[in-house]
Order: structure tokens, then C-alpha cells, then sequence
């Protein structure tokens, strides 16, 4: 599978069989991972004894390198660190702290991808045989300084009851870092201040096993047991592109030209192997034909003035190129329904007002996509361009959506 002409060979399916009548699933999500795993294996764990240097100063250069010395080195069982009573070995106060754990691979052949994980407590990056495989959002720098900071507080999550975070390590990223033998993943941590009340470092490095032997040891207890999925190594753009079917050679024999479809909808085959068409009767893995069929979308609603900075009351006329669209609209920039009011006649805008609309069908089309006017009116006006966001007043202050509201069954401590 490609989504590139002159690459079809991009993606390759591993060796498998589908039998007549049957399905199998393949996300276009860039991650590119194949489903041949037997079972799951930890190689590095959070409590396993780590290696350890406590950054009141700059480590060597080389640190995260497998050829490094780190004999000199304390050595502690993870995680490493102070304050949320999550940590095994307690050191003081610190801006950062660098951890190195080896791990041997036998046989490299068995390993088809891997998943790191983190709890961690402000910042982190983690190093797979000397090159950066993970790191937090809220730490800077290649690499950051020892005395760097984080740029925004992290609370650690296991010791509360919460699951560490994921990060997906391609097949491609093993084949290119390990190899058999001693391998090293190495990592800093950073906190957000150097009197913070705590700082936390656990991670764990899992490989999936393509077969049934045991190489490492159990994956813990909250390890997720989600279906893996053949995962490709490129992405689908959102307003569509041409994908691909090649056989090994690489001859093109199908493709489809995905257009830009709306968010839990499906271009598809219906019936099976007939026509396409659009359905918001989604069914991976299963037949299609139970489905329903739609032809397209009704087209994009037409303003008759477009956003800006108006003096005096303005009148906005909306209208659509197909004959079957039924117009229905909001002024407080809510999300349009088919509880939203039916546009009829020309709206009075006399007052700062954003106006949504969308198209929605009399025939075999599908509702279009909403689109948004601001106006300003009677305000001052600038010589900067100006930026306006909207956005569904539930997002913020729903109590069940609403961004601002804590809402029900919150946890009433940090970070709720």
C-alpha cells in the first residue's frame, strides 16, 4: 500500500492470509507497525536497578552512549527520586537527575516494535543506544542542560492510580538502534524548579515477540491488552488523497482516491465490492452491505458579507447552490444541528454576533460542513490584521464538556 505513485512499494503487508469472505484492518496513521506479534515482553523496568547521576553538574558528553563508562555511577532501584513516596532509591533535591539501564537482545529477529513508558515527574528524555526516542512536551534543548528546568509542572500518575504515558517505537527505529548484545536506554529528568516538592523517574521498555519463546520477563500488571493493528508508515491528508494497491513487484492493481470525509464516516464499498459511496454506517472488519448509501455532501453554506468590522447594522443573507439543502443556522457560534433554527429570511446583525451555518439534505446527501462568520460591529478598528476564534460555548462552560468546569467525579487534587 503507498499513498505516493512513484513509491508503491511504501508500505508492505506482512505475511499473512485473509480467506474469502473475511477482513483485516490497516490504519494509514504514520506509525508503521505490522501486526505479527505473539505476546508482549518488559525489558526494562521502572524498579529494575538503574544506574544513576545526580545532576548538580554536567555528566559527560557521552553519557547516553552504549560506549560510556559508567562505573563510577551510583546505583539504586527505580524509580529514583523524592516526595510522592513512589521512589525506591531517595535522593535530594535536584534540578535533574540521569539514569542508564542495559538490557541484552538475543536474537533482534524476534522483536517486531516496542512501547516506552513513562510516569514521570516534571520532564524527561529518554535515549535508545545514544539517539532521542521520547521526550516531554514541557523540556527544551538537544539535549537540555543539566540545570535546564521544566517549562511546566508534570504530576507523576501511577502512585494516584493512573496508567504512564505511551510513546510507540517504530520497527524501524529497532532495526536502526538495537542489535544484539548489551543494549542502553538512557534518560534525564528534569524538575520545574530546584525546591520542588518532588521529583519522580519510572519508565519501562516493552517489545512485541513475534513468537512464542521468552526472551525478557512479564510486562506489569497495567500493561494495556488493546488489539494491535497493521499500522503504515504514511498518513491519509485530511482533504483526501489517492491510495494505492501494488503486488510485489510493484504493478499498481486498485486505488481510490479517499476524498475529504467528515469525522466518523467512511467512503466504502456498497455492496460489497460495488460502488463506492459515503456511510455513516462505519464497519471495520465486517461487511459493508447493511450500510447506507450517500451520494456526497450538500456544498458549503454562502454568506452574503464576509467576517469583519462593519459600521452599523449589517443584513447577512445566506443561501446554498443545491436545491436540496435546508440552511439551519446559530448567532452565538454553537455548533448547528437539526435543532438549529431554520434559515428563511435575511438575519439582522446589529450587535457583535458569530454566525454558523450548515447545509443540511432534502435528497440522498449528507449533511455539509459548518462554516462561521464574525462580525464586529460598530467597534474600533485596527491597522493590525486581526484573528477571531470561535468556539461551541459548551466547550468551555458546559459542566459535562466545558473546559472551565470541573464537572462531576473529578479528582479533587492536582490535576483534577
Amino acid at each position: 500500500m503507498s499513498d505516493d505513485v512513484l513509491n508503491p512499494l511504501k508500505w508492505k503487508f506482512p505475511n499473512l492470509t485473509i480467506i474469502p469472505n473475511s477482513y483485516i484492518l490497516v490504519l494509514a496513521n504514520g506509525k508503521n507497525t505490522i501486526d505479527n506479534i505473539n505476546h508482549w515482553e518488559t525489558a526494562v523496568n521502572s524498579d529494575d536497578v538503574w544506574r544513576y547521576f545526580v545532576g548538580t553538574s554536567e555528566p559527560p558528553s557521552d553519557w547516553e552512549t552504549p560506549g560510556f563508562n559508567d562505573a563510577s555511577w551510583l546505583s539504586g532501584i527505580g524509580g529514583i527520586g523524592y516526595g510522592d513516596g513512589d521512589d525506591n532509591t531517595i535522593i535530594g533535591a535536584t534540578s535533574s537527575v540521569y539514569l542508564r539501564k542495559s538490557f541484552n537482545v538475543t536474537d533482534l529477529t524476534a522483536l517486531e516494535n516496542a512501547k516506552f513508558h513513562a510516569d514521570y515527574d516534571d520532564a524527561f528524555v529518554a535515549y535508545l543506544n545514544g539517539v532521542e526516542i521520547a521526550r516531554s512536551t514541557n523540556i527544551f534543548g538537544t539535549p537540555p542542560a543539566y540545570n535546564t528546568l521544566a517549562s511546566l509542572d508534570h504530576e507523576a500518575g501511577l502512585y494516584a492510580g493512573y496508567d504512564p504515558e505511551l510513546w510507540e517505537i517504530s520497527a524501524e527505529t529497532i532495526n536502526s538502534l538495537l542489535v544484539d548484545g548489551a543494549n542502553y536506554l538512557c534518560i534525564q529528568v528534569h524538575n520545574s524548579a530546584l525546591a520542588s516538592s518532588d521529583l519522580s523517574s519510572n519508565f519501562w521498555l516493552s517489545f512485541g515477540i513475534n513468537n512464542a519463546l521468552t526472551y525478557f520477563g512479564d510486562v506489569p500488571a497495567w500493561f494495556p491488552s488493546a488489539v494491535e493493528y497493521n499500522q503504515t508508515n504514511f498518513k491519509i491528508s485530511n482533504p483526501g488523497e489517492t491510495i494505492y494497491l501494488s503486488d510485489a513487484t510493484g504493478i499498481i492493481l486498485d486505488s481510490k482516491f479517499t476524498g475529504d470525509i467528515a469525522l466518523a464516516q467512511s467512503v466504502a464499498r456498497i455492496p460489497d465490492a460495488g460502488s463506492w459511496c459515503i456511510t455513516t454506517n462505519i464497519s471495520p472488519l465486517f461487511s459493508n452491505n447493511s450500510a447506507l448509501c450517500y451520494a456526497g455532501y450538500e456544498p458549503d453554506p454562502v454568506f452574503s458579507i464576509n467576517s469583519g468590522f462593519y459600521t452599523g447594522t449589517q443584513i447577512v443573507s445566506l443561501s446554498s447552490l443545491s436545491p436540496s439543502s435546508i440552511i439551519h443556522y446559530t448567532i452565538d457560534g454553537s455548533e448547528v444541528t437539526l435543532l438549529s433554527p431554520i434559515y428563511s429570511v435575511p438575519l439582522t446583525i446589529d450587535e457583535n454576533r458569530v454566525v454558523s451555518a450548515k447545509c443540511f439534505s432534502t435528497g440522498i446527501l449528507l449533511p455539509g460542513k459548518m462554516l462561521k462568520q464574525t462580525y464586529f460591529i460598530n467597534e474600533d478598528t485596527y491597522t493590525l490584521p486581526i484573528l477571531s476564534i470561535s468556539i461551541d460555548p459548551g466547550s468551555l462552560f458546559d459542566f459535562d464538556t466545558g473546559i472551565y468546569e470541573l464537572g462531576c467525579c473529578y479528582d479533587a487534587s492536582y490535576p483534577y
